[in-house]
């Protein structure tokens, strides 16, 4: 059912899914998991899911960076006697994107390499905060690089002819992926602090 009509990220086409009068006998069950401590399985979910999520949204930020140094260099205002890209301020939002995007991409290499090498290294709460962290930075780069790339182009952004239009709107997704920014920063500081996800009270 084609019920995808979302801000950004549209070519995912994530539409609805209807099965009717079917029925699955529990053996064709691929996994069940019980309700309790983080194991091995879901560490390997999110280490796959959340490194090609923190992936997939760099490269939406790397192709708007693209764009905006390119344009850059082909933007000359009347009043100016070279392009845009000799601007203190051009100059600046440019590294910045650099530099977010930089991070991002040395994050999660560096932990899809670790858990490739050694996987067992990964284990239990931390060992799933290792591998959600990358997306949470990932993403959340990933807007502020774009925001910075944005800046640089201007008012021409927010025109469809142009592709920063896109990118614009993709990248807002990126922190709605699991986990959520609220779910990624409370497993992370609980992790870092030694307090299990699973204790009472809450907070």
């Amino acid at each position: 059912v084609e019920t995808w009509d979302a801000m950004g990220m549209r070519a995912t086409a994530s539409h609805d899914l209807v099965i009717k009068d079917v029925r699955v006998p529990a053996i064709a069950m691929a996994e069940s998991r019980p309700i309790g401590p983080v194991n091995d399985q879901a560490i390997s979910l999110f280490a796959w899911f959340g490194i090609s999520v923190a992936a997939t949204y760099t490269g939406v930020a790397i192709a708007a960076l693209k764009f905006a140094k390119e344009f850059a260099g082909r933007l000359k205002p009347l009043t100016m006697p070279r392009t845009i890209k000799y601007l203190p301020g051009v100059q600046f939002a440019i590294a910045e994107a650099e530099a977010l995007i930089a991070q991002s991409r040395a994050l999660y290499l560096g932990v899809a390499r670790d858990y490739i090498r050694d996987r067992d290294s990964f284990k239990g709460e931390t060992g799933l905060a290792r591998v959600v962290m990358p997306k949470y930075v990932a993403t959340n780069n990933a807007i502020r690089a774009v925001d910075y790339c944005m800046e640089v182009v201007g008012a021409h952004g927010m025109l469809k002819k142009f592709p920063m239009e896109r990118y614009y709107r993709d990248v807002r997704a990126g922190p709605n992926h699991p986990l959520s920014n609220a779910r990624a920063r409370e497993l992370l500081g609980k992790a870092a602090l030694g307090v299990g996800l699973a204790e009472t009270p809450r907070w």
